[in-house]
Formats: structure tokens, C-alpha cells, sequence
């Protein structure tokens, strides 16, 4: 092989894993589009589609950490709670610098059976939140001045709102 081959070889697997991303990403899109209503939904394959999404932004600025367990399925609108899976990963997202990405910020995503129910679990280890962040982390409109994020700061609000709609 000659040594002009074998220095494209890299950028070929680079081609190719960045298509097989978007091939994902795609798949999670339409898995989060076209199922809707009040169901019967695996929560652990919505975590993963809503992971698969977020990667590219979450993968730069944190090293994601995923512990999805198979899990019973449970009632919920798919879409809806896709839609708060993704908020919840872009509050993580915030809570870390935009110029680093250190190997040291990690976003923890769980999913498991807890307490005769299924638990989906955020955790990061990001900027912490104030306590007048705290105090309003539900209200619409008011994104945390300690983690901010572009949009109007309604992630966590819908979040909140799927979830106690569903029963969370």
C-alpha cells in the first residue's frame, strides 16, 4: 500500500464513523417523531436515543457516562418524554465552560429499576447552582445566570411538567 493511501486510511474512518453518527442520530430523530401518545415506552431505549442525539454536543465538554440497565417498560407519551430526557442533558451540557473540555467533567446518565418504578437520573459535576438558582430552577424564563445556556431557560420547566404529567 502506498504511504498517499495509508495517510487517508485515518481520515476514512473518520468519514465513516461520523456517518454512522449521523445514520444514529437520524434513527433516534425518527424514533422520537414518530411514536407519540400515552404507551407503553422502554425508557431505557428513550435515554439512548436522547443520548445518541446530544452526543455531539455533550462529547466535547464532558466525558458522558452511561448506565442504562434494561428496565420494565412503563406509560408514557415517547415523544414528551424523549423531549425531557433532552432538556435535562442540555441543563447537564450548561453547567460546564464552552472552551474546555476537560477530562474531568463527566455527566452521569442512569437508568434503572428503583423503588417498584423506573428511575431516569442526570447527574453532573459542572458549576454548581446557586441557591437563588435553586430557588427558581422551575420558574419559565429564568435561565440560571450560574449555567447559561442559549434559549429562554424553559428546558427544565417542560422537563418538570412531562414528568409530573406522566406520573414522575
Amino acid at each position: 500500500m502506498s504511504s498517499s493511501i495509508a495517510s487517508l486510511l485515518p481520515r476514512l474512518y473518520d468519514v465513516t464513523a461520523g456517518a454512522e453518527r449521523i445514520a444514529g442520530s437520524v434513527r433516534a430523530l425518527q424514533r422520537l417523531a414518530t411514536h407519540g401518545g400515552a404507551a407503553s415506552l422502554d425508557l431505557a431505549a428513550v435515554a439512548s436515543a436522547a443520548l445518541r442525539l446530544a452526543a455531539p454536543t455533550l462529547e466535547p465538554r464532558a466525558h458522558v457516562i452511561r448506565q442504562v440497565f434494561p428496565v420494565p417498560l412503563v406509560a408514557g407519551d415517547e415523544v414528551r418524554v424523549g423531549h425531557a430526557a433532552l432538556a435535562i442533558l442540555q441543563f447537564a451540557h450548561a453547567g460546564f465552560d464552552a472552551e474546555t473540555g476537560n477530562v474531568s467533567n463527566r455527566i452521569v446518565v442512569c437508568v434503572e429499576p428503583r423503588d417498584h418504578g423506573v428511575v431516569l437520573e442526570v447527574s453532573d459535576n459542572g458549576r454548581a447552582l446557586s441557591r437563588a438558582d435553586l430557588d427558581h430552577a422551575f420558574d419559565p424564563l429564568r435561565p440560571a445566570p450560574s449555567r447559561p445556556a442559549r434559549g429562554a431557560g424553559v428546558g427544565l420547566v417542560v422537563a418538570r411538567s412531562i414528568a409530573e404529567s406522566l406520573g414522575g
